[in-house]
């Protein structure tokens, strides 16, 4: 017997066989049977099997079973093998790519050749690499391994120096057993590194205890990435109990205090290079809840005089408040006030029912404060004679009043403290300091005179106030 050799072809190749060629004395008639993987295969009984249009299911090892006439034995072939090798088939691409002024580009793609990674089938000399620049299609330039391109011949093309000119499209043909197939064209750009804020961090004013978030958006036709960085005024910040997402475009603040107020801004950079981008400034304002400096006190008014009451309520600078004044419980006056600037409530022609307690609640977006209930008593006859007191500091009526010329009042203070003394008209819109000194304990002597003072025809209060107290005398001037 004597065979051929195995088949190693491509599929869909025509032209190949398998053969065996046997002799028997005396010319006696012989028959054959092929068998692929030790299984007969059907049909398959001359000499010679043919396999046109190369399939893969025909890949295998195969052997002929020879046989002459009557007993005579059979005889078997040695086995010869069938390889049927797969196309190339290129399996990803490098999407366009980019690459930095005078920075490595690399263009790249990944194929099986016969089942097997490109790399492998190249190193084993089964294909052919070449990559090309693109001009025309006619014309393109076959690379060449030089100080410029390395890995011409590979899966891998790396540029050097890249510059405008090397820009363009790419491509590498791939050759083998089994035919010749092309990349799709690769297209290789300069980089442009540039950043720009799409949304800026937003000012905001928020109550004292609250967490506040700002929120910034950088965008760039550059593949890097982009890093944010957080600073408050020219300090960056880190993540702490205080701040958390100091290095993301959202930064929180944890528990606003008053030290948190401020400018803060975000340092957008494209990783890996100096570009960057500063955000415009975020103010962050904290926003404080209202408190009483100045609170109202219990007094007595002459029946048929005025009521005045009057309180200092503070929160931020130059806010708003608003303010309701109850009188035993009933909402008698509401309105607002800017933060620091007295808010006054008069009555003329003071009655006996007028009497009672007095409060103001003063509110805000971050909370509401409650004034002394003080207690307004109204008396009859006169009370221009009639001293106050509060906690030991005790305020004399000027004497004379009414008042033409000078008057004198006479003020005890109990402990060393600071102590003002001011006038007031009776709507409280013009404020005249007497006196603001830090006072020993002991008795102390004024003198108001009515005409250095421009006073003009009306009724004014004596204020006298110290550590927290507010005392308070009605002056009534004649001209």
């Amino acid at each position: 017997i004597t065979q051929s050799e195995g088949i190693v072809n491509c599929v869909n190749s025509t032209n190949n066989y398998i053969s065996v060629t046997s002799a028997i004395g005396y010319d006696a008639p012989m028959n054959y049977q092929w068998y692929k993987d030790g299984v007969p295969v059907p049909g398959a009984t001359d000499p010679i099997l043919f396999f046109n249009n190369l399939k893969h299911h025909q890949a295998g090892l195969y052997h002929a079973r020879i046989g002459g006439p009557g007993a005579t034995p059979h005889v078997y072939s040695a086995p010869v093998a069938v390889y049927v090798l797969r196309p190339t088939e290129i399996t990803r691409y490098s999407e366009n790519e980019f690459a930095e002024n005078g920075g490595l580009a690399t263009l790249w793609f990944e194929a099986h050749v016969n089942g097997k990674p490109i790399e492998d089938a190249i190193i084993n000399d089964e294909v052919k690499v070449q990559w090309y620049y693109y001009i025309d299609g006619s014309n393109d330039r076959l690379l060449t391994n030089n100080d410029k391109f390395a890995g011409v011949k590979s899966n891998y093309l790396t540029i050097r120096n890249f510059r405008a000119i090397d820009e363009g499209e790419y491509y590498a043909v791939i050759t083998g057993q089994c035919g010749t197939v092309q990349t799709k064209y690769m297209n290789m750009e300069l980089e442009q590194l540039s950043i720009a804020f799409s949304k800026q961090p937003e000012n905001v004013a928020e109550c004292v205890g609250m967490d506040v978030t700002l929120e910034a958006m950088a965008t760039t036709q550059s593949t890097k990435n982009i890093t944010y960085r957080w600073s408050k005024g020219a300090t960056p910040l880190t993540d702490d109990a205080k701040y958390s997402g100091t290095m993301t475009r959202r930064l929180t603040i944890r528990g606003l205090e008053a030290a948190d107020a401020g400018a803060y801004t975000v340092t957008a950079t494209l990783e890996g290079t100096t570009v960057s981008q500063k955000s415009a400034e975020a103010v962050v304002a904290v926003v404080l809840g209202p408190t009483i400096t100045q609170d109202l006190e219990d007094m007595e008014v002459e029946e048929g005089e005025q009521i005045m009451l009057q309180i200092v309520a503070e929160s931020s600078p130059n806010e708003v408040l608003s303010y309701i004044l109850y009188f035993t419980g009933e909402n008698i006056q509401s309105g607002t006030a800017i933060s620091g600037e007295p808010i006054v409530w008069t009555k003329e022609n003071a009655q006996p029912e007028d009497g009672g307690f007095y409060w103001f609640i003063v509110t805000n977006n971050c909370g509401d404060v409650e004034s002394y209930q003080a207690e307004v008593s109204i008396t009859s006859g006169t009370t221009d004679v009639t001293d106050v007191s509060s906690a030991g500091f005790i305020l004399s009526a000027p004497t004379p009043n009414p008042v033409n010329g000078d008057a004198q009042v006479s003020y005890y203070v109990p402990v060393s403290a600071q102590v003002r003394v001011s006038l007031t008209d009776a709507i409280g819109s013009k404020a005249i300091e007497l006196s603001n000194e830090y006072k020993a304990k002991g008795q102390y002597n004024l003198n108001i005179n009515s005409s250095n003072l421009n006073l003009t025809s009306g009724t004014y209060f004596l204020i006298l106030e110290s550590n927290g107290r507010r005392l308070m005398q009605k002056v009534s001037v004649v001209k």
